[in-house]
């Protein structure tokens, strides 16, 4: 994907290279993985999982790391702020069909796409997971990075098709 194109069409690339990328996933034993993060400072991920029952796909804010850096950030006056445009993003995201978080800990929003699923049924997955990268949170392909791995037997998965980098040394543990 040329970094020169317009942001629609860089879009379009992606999208359909997700799709690609969701369907190509390995579903053996624990399945498989596939994270997208915003570039540094890495305020949101996108992450799917996909086993034999289907795949999972989650939105959300980067968990903070350790509980007193959470404690700390949520009550900060930037804190408070970024709850109020989290919560705002989220009823956006419920009112196009994501399901909101389930529980307390967790505030990530999913889409479920239980097995058998065709070529369109992760093509919409794509779509609507592009129609929150691109129209509400205004990002570009290439403000993305991402990370892949299969779990059992443990190895890093490439899709290089998406346009976006994997993070600098990334490897994943036990890969060779």
């Amino acid at each position: 994907m040329a970094l020169d194109q317009d942001p629609g069409s860089q879009w379009t690339d992606f999208t359909a290279a997700l799709g690609a990328a969701l369907q190509e996933m390995p579903a053996y034993n624990d399945g498989s993985k596939l994270t997208l993060n915003e570039k540094p400072p890495e305020s949101l991920f996108v992450g799917f999982i996909k086993d034999q029952d289907g795949l999972t796909a989650e939105i959300g804010p980067v968990p903070s790391r350790g509980a007193p850096a959470r404690l700390a950030a949520l009550l900060s006056p930037r804190g408070r702020a970024l709850r109020r445009q989290w919560a705002e993003f989220g009823s956006r995201l419920t009112a196009a069909g994501w399901t909101p978080p389930q529980a307390k800990e967790r505030w990530s929003w999913t889409q479920e796409l239980p097995e058998p699923a065709d070529r369109a049924d992760y093509e919409r997955l794509a779509a609507a997971v592009t129609r929150v990268l691109a129209d509400e949170l205004h990002l570009v392909p290439s403000a993305l990075t991402y990370t892949a791995f299969q779990e059992d037997p443990l190895r890093d998965l490439q899709f290089d098709g998406l346009g976006t980098q994997r993070p600098t040394g990334f490897k994943h543990r036990g890969t060779a």
